[in-house]
């Protein structure tokens, strides 16, 4: 049999990738990453934002009291690494838009599950100019520094000659027998992390994505932002900036931002903030999201040793680093991956 140099090729170095392959090096895995740096790729553009509470509904995200120490646990190992702060805790304050918002929020105020997510209630609705039923505060809500994750790992990948850039041909994909080749580096396992152009890999391109675009704009409003704003939209500060977003386009998912996203936004924004800000940046991404709203994870069907780490819409900054010790647990230990992660497969 071939002798294999890598454990794992790892397609796509996105926040998935970059965690995936951070977490299997630090095991004492052997990994090589492979990567194009795609135009489009929502990780380039995403604002970090992990938020415990979403939805008309308030609901409180699924599985979040496992999610979270885990994104924590994850992120802080990565600033250790890295030696750079990755882990921003933001004061968020969310829109109550109608009276039957309020009764949710009244109802959810009760339940034990959300004593530790939702704060104090202001009628007053401080920092809208749109002030409707009042804010409540969100607690626990986080922005990630994704932007620099995806720079820094890179560095750290490349100074480890784990990392090459290169768009993978699915055609030139070669089973060896006990592994794979790929551009002449070969693995036992290989591992897609990439994204929206999943749809374009003949052995993932069936699932059932539902891809949606967003615009996201950078912007300066001549006033410092120091909470999340969220009416729907959102208003965040983070370390790339005060960032503005974002909309969902189901339909058009050019890679190029819109100039209609840009107005759409800023109107949006005007009118709960009273805010004319100046954009200093217009960016988009294509969030690989899920008909079914969960994500692909696990072994692929019909390529033996191929697995998919995909499909986490806008909820991957506070996913991704459970799922990713989930599925090298299941790797290394045989460990059972949940059935909603793999039923896709």
């Amino acid at each position: 049999m071939a002798k294999l140099k890598y454990d794992y090729l790892i397609v796509g170095q996105g926040l998935a990738g970059s965690i995936l392959a951070f977490l299997l090096i630090q095991r004492g895995q052997r990994v090589m990453v492979v990567d194009d740096h795609q135009r489009g790729a929502a990780s380039v553009v995403a604002a970090g934002i992990i938020n415990p509470v979403t939805g008309h509904r308030l609901n409180i995200s699924d599985g979040f009291s496992r999610y979270f120490p885990a994104a924590r646990r994850v992120y802080k190992q990565l600033e250790r690494e890295l030696d750079c702060r990755l882990w921003y805790p933001t004061a968020q304050s969310r829109l109550i838009k109608n009276p039957g918002q309020l009764e949710y929020l009244q109802q959810r105020k009760l339940d034990p599950v959300y004593c530790d997510v939702l704060g104090h209630y202001d009628e007053t609705a401080k920092g809208f100019a749109l002030k409707q039923f009042g804010t409540v505060a969100i607690e626990q809500t986080v922005v990630v520094d994704v932007a620099d994750i995806l720079r820094k790992m890179r560095n750290w990948l490349t100074d480890r000659g784990s990392i090459t850039m290169s768009r993978v041909d699915h055609s030139s994909l070669v089973n060896v027998g006990n592994g794979f080749s790929v551009g002449g580096a070969t693995a036992r396992r290989i591992i897609f992390c990439q994204g929206h152009q999943a749809t374009e890999n003949p052995w993932l391109r069936d699932l059932p994505f539902k891809l949606a675009k967003g615009d996201v704009l950078t912007i300066d409003s001549g006033e410092s932002v120091s909470k999340m704003l969220n009416w729907g939209r959102w208003l965040v500060p983070t370390p790339r900036g005060t960032k503005l977003g974002s909309t969902f386009e189901w339909q058009n998912l050019c890679a190029a931002p819109q100039d209609s996203a840009r107005r759409e936004l800023l109107a949006n924004l005007k009118q709960h903030t009273g805010l004319e800000p100046v954009v200093t940046e217009h960016q988009c991404g294509i969030r690989p999201t899920t008909r079914h709203r969960k994500p692909f994870v696990g072994p692929i069907g019909g390529l033996d040793q191929g697995y998919c780490f995909n499909g986490f819409g806008s909820k991957g900054c506070l996913l991704m680093p459970a799922l990713a010790e989930q599925l090298i647990d299941h790797l290394q230990h045989s460990k059972p991956l949940a059935h909603e992660l793999t039923q896709c497969l």
